[in-house]
This record gives structure tokens, sequence and C-alpha cells, in this order.
């Protein structure tokens, strides 16, 4: 209304105060992202927050808050599982239907569990987000895993995988849509191989048994350092590209028990397992002699520094 302060004549004329979306923020993300919405110009009403394609969306997440006096609110949700694309979010007042309406880009992510072990561990693959349905190739450091299917929703269908062989270290790992080619990293470092000692043949023998030992997830190209026992570099086979390697040695004169393998590489213990030495008689001089001779016997593998007691025929 404006009045004249001399003619005192009054003009009134209407203005419409009309909602708006103030922020919306973020603008894009993944499934579970907290979105910070304010707005003004509703009614002091309940105002109905609608999230998806449409507002009918049976996939639509939704929720009600109650603006203020003054018509404004600010309040936030979290993204409900939806699949890949640029959703609205839709700002409807309850009383005064008036509707403005933001948008926010859903974007797929992929996770792997657990996130480290060794050559052969069974991992899952899961994500959300992606276009759907739709087969999504996983591809992990040098190799392709398998194929895996993100359903209608956008959601990978529970698979597991077993890790191939590769090197020790952070590996990456990808999972690509095949249709719509959208490419999600692991987060993180991805997937950490760690080094193993996969077999250890035999388990136990004595002084002078031949031991072979294989082992993966080491360090690529390079050479690997084997303790044995007290012996340091035992032997030292070379790791291939892969991270694999299989060697031999032979169990020098160490004390009866159980006794410790362990690969090194760039000076640290990468990885260990055990056998067990076993005593052994391995001379006797002369074998054979009249009643009064001395017989001189020799053996190893017995634990260190203890007395022991020779048997001879019935006697001890």
């Amino acid at each position: 209304t404006a009045k004249g302060t001399q003619t005192q004549v009054s003009i009134t004329d209407n203005f419409t105060i009309k909602p708006q979306i103030v922020s919306s923020l973020p603008t894009q993300g993944t499934v579970g992202t907290i979105i910070t919405i304010a707005a003004n110009g509703y009614g002091s009403e309940t105002v109905k927050i609608t999230y998806g394609a449409t507002e009918n969306d049976v996939n639509a997440g939704s929720m009600t808050v109650n603006a203020s006096q003054y018509g404004s609110f600010t309040t936030y949700f979290t993204v409900n599982t939806q699949p890949y694309g640029t959703k609205s979010v839709f700002v409807r007042g309850q009383a005064t239907t008036q509707l403005k309406t933001a948008s926010f880009k859903i974007t797929p992510q992929a996770t792997i569990t657990p996130t480290q072990g060794i050559v052969g561990t069974s991992v899952a693959i899961n994500g959300n987000g992606f276009v759907g349905p739709e087969s999504l190739s996983v591809i992990f450091g040098m190799t392709t895993l398998g194929t895996v299917i993100a359903n209608s929703n956008g959601v990978i269908n529970p698979n597991t995988f077993n890790i191939d062989a590769q090197p020790y270290g952070n590996t990456p790992g990808t999972v690509t849509g095949e249709t719509s080619q959208h490419p999600v990293n692991f987060p993180g470092i991805g997937f950490t191989i760690l080094a193993n000692l996969y077999s250890v043949q035999p388990a136990q023998g004595t002084v002078g048994t031949i031991i072979s030992v294989s082992g993966n997830g080491f360090e690529r190209s390079s050479t690997v350092n084997i303790k044995f026992g007290g012996t340091t570099n035992i032997v030292q086979p070379y790791a291939n590209g892969y991270g694999i390697f299989t060697t031999s040695f032979t169990i020098n004169t160490q004390p009866y028990g159980t006794t410790t393998i362990t690969g090194i590489q760039s000076g640290y213990d990468m990885a260990a397992k055990t056998i067990t030495i076993l005593p052994a008689i391995v001379n006797v001089n002369p074998s054979s002699g009249p009643v009064g001779l001395t017989v001189t016997v020799s053996g190893n593998g017995y634990p260190a520094n203890n007395n022991l007691k020779i048997g001879f025929g019935q006697h001890t």
C-alpha cells in the first residue's frame, strides 16, 4: 500500500511471495551422501521433500519438515539406494501445494572386503549407484577377476572372488559398467596383498633333509632372502613378476625342535612358516667289534646344551 502524505490517497496492489530453494548441497555424490537443503517462501506448514526420478517414483526417498512461521526451514536427508543418474529433489508445501525442485546426481561406488590378505583370500565385491541393470567387469591389479551384475536399482548382487597371484603391496581395483562404461575405483588403497609361504614340504625332518619352499605375494622381480632358524640367507630365490618363487635348501646343523623359515625382502620379515628338526644318529664307528671295544657315536638335531643318555642293547 502506498499513501500520499498530502493527498492521503492510497493505492494498494498485491505481491506474492513464492517459495525458493536457497541451497541444496552437495549436488552430487554416492548413495549415503547427506544433503543439506535450505528453503524459504513457504507457508507455516509441513513441507514434504521427495528425492528421485519423479515425485511418485517408487524408489524415491522422502521426508517431511515443518517450516517456521516465516515459511523457511533448513534440514538434511540421506540419499537412499537408487541407480546412477541425475535425480530431482522435490520440495512441496503440503498446505499451499507450492513446489520447487533442485537436482542431485548419484554416482556409483564399490567396496572390497576384506581390504588385505594373502593370495587366495576370498573377497566380497559390493556396490551401488550403478546403471541398472547391467554387467560390470571387476579388474584387480593386473587381471580381470570376473563379472558382477548390478540389479535394476543399481546395486551389485553379492559376489565373492579369490585373489589371484599378484605381487606384494597395495593393489588397485576397478569396477566398470560394460554398457555405461562408468569406472569406479575401490576406495583408498584398494586391497593390500601380503606375502605368504604357501608350501613348505616336508613339515619335519632330520639334518640333511631337503626342504622345498614356495611363496607368493612377495615383491615382484626381486630376491627373497630365506632365513632358517639361526642361519641367515640359507638360500636366495628370485620372485618373478607376479611375486612367486619356488626354492629348496638342506636342513643344516641346528638343534631339535620347531624352527622358523622366514622370507625377507627390503629388510622386512614378509612371511614365515615353521618345520620341526628331528634328532638323528648319523654315525656309529666302528659298526662291529669285540666286547670292550670303544665305539664312537655321532648325532645331530638333538636339544642344545643337554646331556644325552645312549642306550646300547639292553643297557642304558
